[in-house]
């Protein structure tokens, strides 16, 4: 069997591939009798054995250990519930924080943007700490940034190691971000108008390839919109 090559668009039921040749099956993929299985439309992506796809559904399917971006919509006498674009809301324990006891809860609000770990999938549950503790860049968002709820696929190409993309929108606007593997993405910039810019940006990164292109013509195509 002839497996399908980097970039190539599958649908559901197309076989993608030997399990024997792949390391990891990634997201929109399943195996099923020692073949792996497209479930989703989207485009094949390999990475040193490890595949997946990207797809361009804005529903995300929780998987464990993704970091994502959430808001805060509801307030439990334990924690929180957390809005991740998937089908349920999430549940974020006040004990899920840095330094978090049952005297020193975080104070979170309705409407505060996070940045977790998916650590339970079934109902999804959220953590804003590594196992030794230590939140590592996790927790509650600086206010003043914004929102946007892309696909996941765009997450995806954004923190792949071949990727200039951010790299080249920084060398024009500084920015922070964070990028959720459920397709949601925090920016915050130095001015709303900067905040903004960069968002536009980030509108184009279905059309960019993930490698293969140099930052300059990136930095081109950026300038250009």
């Amino acid at each position: 069997m002839v497996s399908v090559a980097n970039g190539e668009v599958v649908v559901p039921g197309d076989v993608v591939d030997q399990l024997k040749n792949v390391k990891l099956v990634g997201p929109g993929l399943r195996v099923c009798d020692g073949h792996v299985v497209a479930l989703r439309c989207g485009v094949v992506t390999r990475d040193e054995g490890n595949v997946w796809i990207n797809y361009f559904e804005k529903r995300y399917e929780p998987v464990l250990d993704d970091l994502v971006v959430g808001q805060v919509v509801q307030q439990l006498s334990d924690g929180w519930k957390v809005h991740i674009g998937c089908a349920m809301l999430a549940n974020l324990s006040f004990m899920a924080f840095e330094g978090a006891t049952k005297r020193n809860r975080p104070d979170l609000k309705l409407g505060d943007v996070i940045y977790a770990k998916v650590v339970e999938t079934v109902e999804p549950q959220l953590v804003c700490v590594t196992p030794d503790g230590k939140a590592k860049g996790m927790g509650v968002l600086p206010p003043g940034g914004m929102v946007v709820r892309y696909s996941p696929g765009v997450s995806r190409k954004l923190l792949s190691p071949n990727s200039v993309i951010l790299s080249t929108i920084g060398e024009d606007l500084p920015f922070e971000i964070a990028c959720g593997l459920n397709g949601w993405i925090y920016v915050k910039s130095r001015t709303v108008e900067d905040t903004q810019a960069v968002l536009k940006m980030l509108q184009l990164v279905e059309c960019f390839p993930t490698s293969g292109c140099s930052v300059s013509e990136v930095f081109k195509t950026l300038r250009g919109f």
